[in-house]
């Protein structure tokens, strides 16, 4: 929920968020994280439920979903609250077939007489309340004049999204969704600390695509960590590596697969069962264990990271599921680097 919080002096005006399967109760949370930040916090508004119900309608309209067409969670209560928020959801499909499947919220911060801040997070997670492993890239910057290219596939999905689904939406709803994608493609997003590029993002899933996505030419070294994985995908992350590879995954994946694992990849590995720990209450049917998307190819002295809702499968690298990934690349180094050196030669259980 942090996500949504604004910096301070700010206001969140507009948030997208894109997710493959979706918790009604997430999405009930949502606007309360929102509602939390205001003056009247949400203890005040419970006390007054046609208050409560007004301003959870309205901070909802900050707040647009597109969510896969079978991905909606039925959920066990039913709540009138959920009515509220029906505007807020809007069901869409893959235009190749497949599924559509990034994990990407788009905030859009503004402050009296400053320009806006616009926050981006490209992520493994899925808008549910899953106890899984998962990873998160954020990052966030001012708009400048001139179009940047590495942001530009992230404001065309945005600019997309729209018309993705049998719904037509309202017409303030299709404005500021476009104004979003306008000021994104003009955002140059900074990567974390030790990496010395910006951050690119990837759109998989429009337009015909031939054979597999490659995310780089060639590497030294990968490593690959997905809980789902296709044969004729692992073979092309490991055609990249021309020395070592680490490929990181569940046990009921690996054992379906047909292909010699030992031929391609140096080290393969999975999620210890002691990493989940112990379940709280009520959580203990919630899905758990490894669910994070990550790339990490070694070239010369630098290294590429890709993070985001491609798992290793044919479907996410043909283009038949839509998907976004992030990147961003920077020295190696011995300490302090960005390489997979350490997750190579010293591998966790």
């Amino acid at each position: 929920m942090d996500l949504l919080k604004p910096p301070p002096g700010y206001r969140l005006e507009r948030t997208v968020l894109t997710t493959y399967s979706l918790d009604l109760e997430v999405l009930l949370a949502l606007p309360l994280a929102v509602l939390a930040q205001t003056d009247a916090g949400v203890e005040q508004l419970l006390l007054d439920p046609l208050v409560l119900l007004e301003a959870i309608r309205e901070a909802g309209e900050r707040i647009q979903v597109f969510v896969d067409e079978a991905g909606i969670a039925v959920p066990a209560n039913s709540r009138a609250l959920y009515g509220a928020l029906e505007s807020s959801v809007h069901q869409v499909k893959a235009p190749n077939g497949g599924a559509f499947h990034p994990k990407v919220w788009v905030a859009r911060f503004v402050r009296e007489n400053e320009p806006p801040l616009i926050r981006v997070s490209v992520a493994s997670r899925n808008l549910t309340f899953d106890r899984s492993w998962d990873i998160a890239l954020t990052s966030e910057a001012t708009p400048g004049k001139k179009t940047i290219a590495a942001s530009k596939p992230l404001s065309d999905l945005l600019r997309r999204l729209p018309g993705l689904g049998d719904e037509t939406l309202d017409d303030a709803v299709i404005a500021g969704i476009q104004q979003l994608a306008d000021e994104v493609q003009r955002t140059a997003f900074p990567a974390p600390e030790g990496f010395d590029s910006g951050l690119e993002f990837h759109v998989l899933g429009f337009g015909k695509q031939k054979g597999h996505w490659s995310p780089v030419e060639q590497a030294t070294r990968v490593l690959a960590i997905a809980p789902f994985l296709s044969d004729k995908a692992l073979q092309k992350i490991a055609s990249l590596a021309s020395s070592e590879s680490l490929l990181v995954s569940r046990a009921d994946q690996l054992s379906q697969l047909e292909v010699d694992l030992a031929k391609d990849w140096s080290l393969v590995q999975v999620l210890s069962p002691t990493a989940d720990g112990e379940a709280e209450d009520g959580s203990q049917l919630r899905p758990s264990g490894l669910h994070a998307k990550l790339m990490v190819f070694e070239h010369g002295h630098r290294a590429s990271w890709f993070v985001g809702s491609a798992n290793l499968t044919d479907a996410a690298f043909t283009g038949r599921n839509v998907e976004v990934m992030a990147s961003a690349s920077g020295p190696k180094g011995c300490a302090g680097g960005v390489g997979a050196d350490g997750k190579l030669t010293h591998p966790a259980d």
